[in-house]
């Protein structure tokens, strides 16, 4: 049955979604799981192990989620032990989000499950087909408004440094 062009838009959309719920929740119950972390908790875990610390703001939009979205989150992480924060030295009003050792702990242990899991996820696709995916959704992202993020300031992950 041939959609109309409005019908197949609607379609993508809710299949771009209902993937995105099915991986992240592949992923907390999988990878995940033991340390009893969500998708986004990692995400901030993930943002700042390359760098140890990361002023608020800027760990929020690198996430990709909201100020108060990530006040939530850093309140488990600190629950758990992960993170910590402290006032900016040169803005009161701004706070610096470390990763604690057992956060960094965490994060190695946790990386090469996720990267399996990962693997497994998309292991029926060739090298170019996991490319041609990553550019259009990357599209996707800028045509909503943004880069995929709930402010459209971040592109999700933050880049790697080499």
């Amino acid at each position: 049955m041939a959609y109309p062009p409005a019908a197949t838009a609607v379609t993508v959309i809710s299949s771009i979604c209902r993937a995105a719920s099915t991986v992240r929740a592949h992923m907390e119950h999988g990878a995940l799981a033991d340390y009893d972390l969500s998708w986004r908790a990692f995400n901030v875990m993930w943002a700042l192990r390359p760098v140890g610390e990361l002023d608020a703001q800027l760990l929020a939009r690198q996430v990709g989620i909201s100020k108060a979205t990530l006040s939530g989150l850093l309140k488990t992480l600190e629950g758990h032990g992960f993170v910590g924060r402290c006032p900016h030295p040169d803005d009161r009003r701004r706070v610096i989000v470390h990763l604690l050792p057992a956060g960094r702990r965490a994060v190695d242990d946790l990386l090469p499950r996720y990267c399996r899991e990962a693997a497994a996820v998309t292991s029926s696709w060739q090298d170019d087909e996991r490319l041609e995916l990553i550019e259009l959704l990357q599209e996707v992202q800028l045509s909503a408004g943004g880069a995929g993020t709930e402010h459209g300031t971040s592109r999700g992950f933050p880049p790697r440094s080499s």
